[in-house]
């Protein structure tokens, strides 16, 4: 992923998702994106090259939700490193689940 793309990326997390960690699956951590731009989620997917997509159908006049997850350990810290610089106010947690719950240090961007 290119450093715009990150950056991009980083955005989105930080104004539509979040990054997680579940206690009741053993401190899982976990990246989200939810969007009703279905054309959105398509694009942090092929960006990140991996996660699931989900739908939450709505009755109109209400528009779908989409929702990226990330949420398979290797790949949650191979994305957290890339998007971390980009993000403010996330960005505690990001490094919190890097290093507590990884095992590893963030690079100064």
């Amino acid at each position: 992923m290119t450093a715009t793309e990150a950056a991009w990326v980083g955005a989105m997390i930080e104004g539509e998702g979040g990054v997680y960690c579940y206690k009741k699956h053993g401190a899982q951590p976990s990246v989200q994106v939810c969007n009703t731009e279905v054309e959105t989620i398509a694009t942090i997917l092929r960006l990140v090259g991996d996660g699931n997509v989900s739908v939450q159908k709505k009755v109109r006049p209400y528009k779908d939700l989409w929702q990226w997850s990330l949420s398979a350990v290797n790949s949650v810290a191979d994305l957290l490193p890339q998007v971390t610089p980009y993000l403010t106010g996330k960005r505690e947690r990001a490094e919190y689940v890097l290093t507590t719950k990884m095992g590893r240090t963030q690079r100064k961007a």
